[in-house]
């Protein structure tokens, strides 16, 4: 009786660590998705988005990206 109980608690945990990690993983990925600062030939990056040692740049996809030059 102990050990069934004892595994049932290990499944249960097993089964929220998996829930965890895959409502984490969504929610990061929308976030990132989300908070996106787009760019085109309309619309450039803002050079105040990046901090001093870095400069923005228009990347490929539409992305404003903070590099080193």
């Amino acid at each position: 009786m102990k050990r069934r109980r004892n595994m049932s608690y290990i499944l249960k945990s097993l089964y929220d660590m998996i829930f965890f990690i895959s409502l984490l993983f969504f929610v990061v990925e929308n976030v990132s998705a989300t908070y996106g600062f787009y760019c085109d030939d309309d619309v450039p990056c803002n050079p105040h988005l990046c901090l001093p040692p870095l400069q923005v740049i228009c990347g490929g996809d539409f992305l404003c990206f903070c590099i080193y030059q």
